[in-house]
């Protein structure tokens, strides 16, 4: 299914983004601040805090609906559809904590670096997650024809994106 592939490769870009992104906090904790590119960081929260979460809406505007009238759910969130939304929830609120720890960052880069390893953790183990169990049973279980129609919406939700 292309819309499954489609957010497959937004793990990819994540996966990328969450390698550079530990290496800089390694760097920190290691006491080598001034080896950090300090933009590299700001671009990094940047997208965490913005492009980053149009994946979160593709998925519950498309795939976790279906999936929840699958499990039998009644088409209320039910089973692996709960655990990743709860997991959604989690991860916005450690992007927040990350977000706020690094405007004090020159005060206490331990919060910042405390905050940032617990957010790609989380992440990490999310998009294993997804990749793992989710997608194969999207995939295997949901009806193929409804592919063309997420990616419409995959287009729509990017297109509407209040994204600065």
């Amino acid at each position: 299914m292309k819309s499954i592939d489609s957010l497959s490769e937004d793990h990819n870009e994540v996966l990328k983004i969450l390698e550079t992104f530990y290496q800089t906090i390694e760097k920190i904790e290691d006491g080598k601040d001034k080896d950090i590119d300090r933009k590299s960081i700001k671009r990094t929260l940047h997208f965490f805090n913005s492009k980053f979460w149009l994946h979160f809406d593709k998925e519950e505007q498309t795939i976790f609906p279906e999936l929840s009238i699958y499990i039998g759910g009644g088409g209320k969130p039910s089973g692996p559809v709960v655990v990743m939304l709860d997991e959604h929830q989690m991860l916005r609120e450690s992007n927040k904590k990350m977000q706020l720890a690094y405007k004090n960052f020159k005060t206490n880069s331990n919060i910042f670096t405390s905050e940032a390893r617990n957010f790609t953790g989380l992440l990490r183990q999310h998009i294993r997650m997804e990749e793992e169990m989710l997608f194969p049973m999207a995939v295997n279980s949901l009806d193929h024809s409804l592919d063309s129609e997420w990616l419409k919406m995959f287009e729509l939700i990017e297109r509407n994106a209040d994204i600065s």
